[in-house]
């Protein structure tokens, strides 16, 4: 089966993703995570700032990044990351084959509104995870660079545009409201996770709008289940399988 191509992004912002190959933990050291960070500021570099970084999380099984950049030249960088890691950890573990699973995973991020939801989604890993309580204090994320004001790996630009915009969009309605119905790109458990949220959400929502008693009512009238299936469908990219899947196990 051919490969599918990318999408491209009009404002060139794209979210990307990589995980261990068989889901395997690949950053499983603190010398790990810190060799990763010094080759993505090294590519960083040898692209000639073709390629911009504006937010990374490096967590135990993959690691998330936005980055600005035509296609042609993410592609380049991410290649070059993933080899690069890859030599030196198989290197030092005495192994062959390969580190991370498949190709590179993208999504194209054209909006203000996406790019911050992003960006905190990205930083808010380690916390969901349980490995943080607090943002700042996962040493592996760009977080601290912006906390710090400090670009080690995050361009020079994405630093100006967190202080120009960041106070601002941080009390942003839209910017909250997607944030409660956003399915962001991720890991294909967490990205369920994601969606059970989301149609918890919207749940609410459809209560209040048709005056409803109750979430079971929803769930068990068969009319108004139909009608819920329909609105979340319209709403989000979520199958009506999954909805109805995702109505059961509730």
């Amino acid at each position: 089966m051919p490969r599918t191509g990318r999408s491209v992004s009009a404002t060139k912002m794209y979210h990307v993703m990589i995980r261990g190959n068989n889901k395997e933990t690949v950053f499983k050291t603190h010398r790990d995570k810190r060799k990763f960070m010094r080759i993505i500021e090294e590519s960083e570099i040898r692209t000639g700032e073709k390629v911009e970084v504006y937010a990374y999380c490096i967590m135990l099984n993959h690691a998330h990044f936005l980055l600005r950049g035509d296609l042609e030249y993410v592609s380049k960088f991410m290649k070059e990351i993933e080899t690069t890691y890859a030599l030196y950890y198989n290197f030092n573990r005495d192994r062959v084959g390969h580190v991370f699973q498949g190709r590179y995973k993208s999504e194209p991020v054209e909006d203000e509104i996406y790019f911050w939801t992003c960006f905190l989604y990205i930083h808010d890993n380690p916390v969901k995870a349980g490995i943080v309580v607090k943002k700042g204090e996962y040493p592996y994320s760009s977080k601290l660079e912006y906390i710090n004001q400090q670009c080690d790996i995050i361009h020079r630009r994405a630093m100006l545009m967190y202080n120009k915009k960041f106070g601002i969009m941080s009390r942003n309605k839209t910017l909250a409201e997607r944030r409660k119905n956003a399915i962001i790109m991720d890991l294909e458990e967490d990205m369920k996770i994601q969606k059970v949220e989301v149609v918890k959400y919207y749940i609410r929502v459809f209560i209040k709008m048709q005056n409803i008693e109750s979430g079971h009512m929803l769930i068990h009238t068969p009319a108004l289940r139909k009608e819920f299936i329909e609105f979340v469908n319209s709403k989000v990219e979520i199958s009506k399988n999954e909805i109805i899947r995702i109505l059961k196990e509730l």
